[in-house]
């Protein structure tokens, strides 16, 4: 039973800690200004374009890791084996599956804008950057 709970508190706290993060971005435009002017980490692989598409998209992302938990919930960790926990947990599963492709609208082409930070609606969409270069 254990085996279960580790995992998905990891998971958890990832989302909580995320949740946190993308509020202050929310709200606070200077979050986003302040996280632009201090550059891309030096962790990450991609360019500085798509760590800005990244920021923009976790929101979306955020979305996706609470479907990806209820589904996980409902199918893993709670016990007993009644059937409308097996079909909430797939509908949780295929709204996770549907997130994913959001979150890749969002971080590719910046649609659907509601999703974005309203501080960052204006920027161009990765692809476009792509395009100009």
């Amino acid at each position: 039973m254990i085996k279960e709970w580790i995992p998905f508190g990891a998971l958890l706290v990832l989302f909580f800690g995320g949740a946190i993060a993308f509020t202050k971005l929310w709200r606070d435009p200077t979050v986003a200004a302040l996280m632009s002017k201090v550059g891309t980490p030096t962790w990450w692989p991609f360019s500085a374009d798509a760590w800005r598409a990244q920021l923009r998209a976790g929101v979306s992302a955020e979305i996706g890791l609470f479907f990806l938990l209820a589904g996980w919930l409902f199918g893993i960790v709670l016990p007993g084996g009644a059937s409308w926990k097996d079909d909430l947990a797939l509908v949780f599963f295929l709204l996770f599956i549907f997130s994913v492709v959001v979150f890749s609208s969002v971080f590719f082409l910046n649609i659907p804008g509601f999703l974005i930070p309203p501080s960052m609606r204006t920027e161009k969409p990765l692809v476009r950057s792509w395009k100009n270069g």
